[in-house]
């Protein structure tokens, strides 16, 4: 669970539990994203991209809760290194246009926002992939082929475990051949 300064923030200022988001409201979604991302071991500023995923909408959350125009805000709040995750993941091309981008050596994505381009580090990339991850398995996309190729990349091994269950019913630990394809 988040600590209470960004509770207040996205919802007593936001109100982001008050917010659509498929059967339930915004502000449960972020905060499941966060736990996910807490629960395997991410670090602080991967939590908190996490917790505000969404926050400026994206190609198919359209819901800006947070307009562009007030970043600075947002950085100041939770961090330079989490916004600008958070930033990423709402104008990237997602999920497939980041998973596309694994096997290349110029990472580079459409910031949709800015109409420009970005280069990424492989770690960025690896950060915002993770949060891919939390987001799709909060939302309960099993059936989701992105899942299955995200378990198949180098992101934590409790996100890559937690993958491999939702898509298969399989515990990692107990499917060996699903652990080779995993790991």
């Amino acid at each position: 669970m988040p600590d209470e300064k960004y509770r207040a923030f996205l919802v007593d200022f936001l109100h982001a539990d008050r917010v659509p988001h498929q059967n339930r409201h915004l502000y449960d979604h972020l905060c499941g994203t966060y736990d996910l991302l807490a629960a395997w071991g991410n670090p602080a500023h991967v939590c908190l991209a996490g917790l505000f995923h969404s926050i400026y909408g994206t190609k198919h959350f359209r819901r800006a809760t947070l307009p562009f125009s007030q970043r600075r805000q947002l950085r100041q709040l939770i961090g330079y290194d989490a916004e600008q995750l958070a930033y990423l993941f709402c104008v990237a091309d997602r999920p497939n246009g980041l998973i596309g981008q694994w096997g290349r050596t110029d990472i580079v994505i459409h910031d949709r926002h800015q109409n420009d381009l970005v280069v990424l580090n492989r770690q960025e990339l690896l950060w915002l992939l993770e949060i891919e991850a939390a987001n799709l398995l909060d939302q309960k996309y099993v059936r989701d082929p992105c899942l299955v190729a995200l378990s198949r990349m180098p992101l934590t091994a409790k996100a890559r475990a937690a993958m491999v269950q939702a898509t298969t019913g399989v515990a990692l630990e107990r499917a060996p051949e699903i652990r080779q394809i995993a790991g």
